[in-house]
């Protein structure tokens, strides 16, 4: 695949012609940790994040936006939108939930708190939304230790787990619903993760190491081919519905930190022997090289140091994470009754070159926290329609199985402090904007043939965000003061009035409507 040239790419069709696939999700995407409230406090489940949240330098989660007592207004609130998809998670700090913060056996399972998760997902689907859920996103309890993920056993032990969950929650939600919650994301960002804890430092983790990370990426795949083949193991034994079961990539312009994901777990179903990886990693890390190497190059015209940087950062992460190195997921890939082990590929859409690009803001916060200088804060990330395109394209070339392709989170954030005031983004870029063109991006590529099936903006409420409340994501602004959530954004942009307009727009097929909603 060359570089990207719009005229090349994508065909020039008005949006005004373009028509939704039939199914075509259109939703929001929370965590638990994130926004539940309720963890790491007097008499609260103590998870990996508890002595973090206590170091002082990240605020307290406390609690957090109170998904957890209110899910009903979140759910009430995304319904409004016209939205027909809700992403949300399952914390197992809170299934087996632990009041110690050391390691320790595994505790019991709390009945009261899988009643709770089914009774919110099973108003997810009574709201008219599809539920789709995480087993994982980015957190253990803290009986489990700091370093989980370094211990093949370990990341066995949560494969009992989560198998365990989802025919639990099933079980309670079939009864309340008559049907089952069918889309599970078994990890979230399971190509980051690691690289947050053992080479930036901004996760919980002992000893920084590019080897602790290698290590942490192998289990945590191993425990993702095992447990795919457990949910749909538990879901034809049920005589429910078949499910899709996949993980989702923080996506990054480096082929070993996202494409390569991908592509293990597909290898088999590709008909790729096991002797053959390096060879079939190298043909696709080509392609994926030359599509970003194209958009580096658009990215930086005048600075061909960037360009430059961009493909040595890219060279230095091939050698240090070479994924014919995942020996212990590769093995249970190919020991499998099931070639495949993934049924859908659901892509986080950010600023692709995050990863690698140095912070050169230094001041006396980035000193204080120095994983900060590895990257520059989120809301001074680059989004732009070019990047969005090529990262949609990128992985659909060899998509020779057709998996259906959704955007799984992607949005726009802003600097706020917790009790602070809004300010805007240093590119003056607005939610408005980003939805017009985001969403505009995904149907362009739906047009020239990416089997895109769904757009999913993180998140509804601005949330807790890894350490922090200054981030902010949300359509909507959470009041911490109150504990309330207001009906616009920090900036005071009616976001979710303006993604409620393009989706109600798209789906009537109004060509005024969509003109309008699309501000054309």
């Amino acid at each position: 695949m060359r570089g990207i040239h719009r005229s090349e790419r994508v065909p020039d069709v008005t949006l005004e012609d373009l028509e939704l696939s039939e199914g075509f999700l259109f939703g929001v995407s929370n965590s638990g940790y994130q926004t539940e409230g309720g963890f790491n406090g007097e008499g609260d489940p103590k998870n990996n994040w508890y002595c973090w949240e206590r170091s002082g330098g990240r605020e307290i989660s406390g609690a957090s936006i109170g998904f957890w007592e209110s899910a009903e207004e979140h759910i009430e609130l995304a319904a409004s939108l016209g939205l027909n998809a809700f992403r949300m998670g399952v914390e197992w700090a809170r299934v087996q939930p632990t009041f110690n913060t050391r390691p320790s056996p595994p505790p019991a399972w709390d009945t009261a708190a899988l009643d709770r998760y089914a009774d919110i997902i099973a108003r997810v689907v009574a709201a008219g939304m599809e539920p789709i859920i995480s087993l994982h996103h980015f957190i253990v309890p803290a009986w489990c230790g700091t370093d989980f993920w370094l211990s093949q056993g370990m990341a066995c032990r949560f494969v009992e787990y989560a198998s365990r969950v989802v025919e639990e929650i099933n079980l309670r939600v079939a009864e309340i619903s008559g049907r089952t919650a069918d889309f599970w994301i078994t990890f979230n960002e399971p190509n980051l993760l690691p690289l947050m804890m053992y080479v930036t430092g901004e996760h919980p983790h002992k000893n920084l190491w590019f080897g602790n990370a290698a290590a942490a990426h192998d289990n945590m795949l191993l425990a993702h081919v095992l447990l795919y083949d457990r949910i749909h193991d538990t879901h034809e034994r049920r005589g429910w519905s078949e499910p899709t079961v996949a993980f989702n990539t923080f996506t990054a312009a480096t082929y070993e930190f996202d494409r390569a994901f991908f592509d293990l777990v597909r290898a088999r179903s590709f008909g790729i022997d096991r002797g053959d990886l390096k060879g079939f990693f190298a043909e696709r890390r080509k392609a994926w090289d030359s599509a970003f190497d194209g958009l580096a190059s658009w990215k930086w015209p005048n600075n061909p140091s960037g360009v430059a940087l961009s493909k040595i950062y890219r060279r230095v992460s091939g050698f240090l994470f070479d994924p014919v190195r995942l020996q212990s997921a590769t093995e249970a890939l190919y020991a499998s009754e099931r070639p495949r082990k993934i049924d859908c590929l659901p892509l986080d859409i950010y600023d692709p070159f995050v990863l690698g690009t140095v912070n050169l803001n230094i001041n006396t916060r980035s000193l204080r926290n120095p994983h900060e200088l590895m990257h520059k804060p989120w809301w001074e990330w680059s989004h732009e329609p070019e990047q969005f395109r090529t990262v949609l394209t990128a992985h659909n070339e060899h998509n020779i199985d057709n998996l259906p392709i959704y955007v799984m989170e992607n949005c726009i954030a802003h600097h706020q402090e917790r009790d602070g005031r809004a300010e805007p983004r240093p590119d003056g870029q607005s939610r408005k904007e980003y939805l017009r063109w985001s969403i505009g991006e995904t149907l362009r590529a739906a047009s020239s043939g990416v089997p895109v099936k769904g757009y999913v903006y993180w998140s509804l409420v601005d949330n807790y965000e890894w350490g922090s409340y200054r981030s902010r994501l949300g359509l909507y602004e959470y009041d911490h003061a109150n504990g309330t959530i207001k009906d616009r954004s920090g900036l005071g942009e009616a976001a979710g009035e303006v993604y409620k307009e393009i989706v109600g727009a798209l789906r009537s097929g109004d060509p005024e409507a969509i003109r309008k909603a699309f501000g054309l």
